[in-house]
């Protein structure tokens, strides 16, 4: 009876603990299905705010190194969009400004070249609006414009001295070409 009362004993213990044991194994399973779940929803949201994140870097970088090979190009008419406010729409705002500084300095070449296709030499480019090597290129162009000037002017003097000499003189004198024909004759060659 004592041997049936441990029996029993050992045979409720083990029933009892082989609920307990299966009741913890379900519960541990579903605890691991349940953090096998969140861990996957975590990586899904992480990828996907990496994958946003991408392209909201690339998108606006994309566009600034499209613009600054249009730019390099010579094309001034390509803009830049993005305003963010962030280390990118820095870089775009400075890209803008770039590409309005270019245009100022186009518009003062072509200034100066239609001056002195003109023949208004006395034109010089505003050297003052630009600073750094956007001056030294307009302050270079200013002095070849100056240059030019002086050479001009000195062709002039020449030409008047020697119309000049070549209206006053009481010799006979001409300008012939290479192709044989005269191509001026002073007054006293005409008498």
């Amino acid at each position: 009876t004592r041997i049936n009362g441990l029996l029993r004993l050992e045979r409720g213990a083990a029933t009892s603990l082989a609920g307990t044991a299966a009741s913890d194994l379900a519960t541990a399973r579903r605890g691991g299905i349940r953090d096998a779940a969140l861990s996957l929803a975590v990586l899904v949201l992480v990828a996907a705010l990496a994958l946003a994140l991408r392209r909201s870097i690339t998108g606006p970088l994309r566009e600034v190194s499209a613009g600054a090979r249009t730019l390099s190009s010579g094309d001034l008419d390509f803009d830049v969009s993005y305003t963010g406010r962030d280390e990118i729409g820095d870089v775009a705002a400075a890209f803008r400004d770039l590409r309005v500084t270019v245009g100022r300095l186009a518009g003062e070449i072509r200034a100066t070249t239609t001056a002195i296709s003109e023949n208004r030499l006395d034109h010089r480019a505003d050297v003052a609006a630009f600073e750094g090597t956007w001056a030294q290129l307009l302050t270079g162009l200013n002095e070849t414009t100056a240059a030019f000037a002086r050479q001009h002017g000195g062709r002039q003097r020449a030409e008047r001295e020697l119309a000049g000499l070549f209206n006053l003189s009481l010799d006979l004198l001409c300008i012939a070409g290479t192709d044989g024909y005269l191509k001026r004759v002073n007054p006293a060659f005409e008498e």
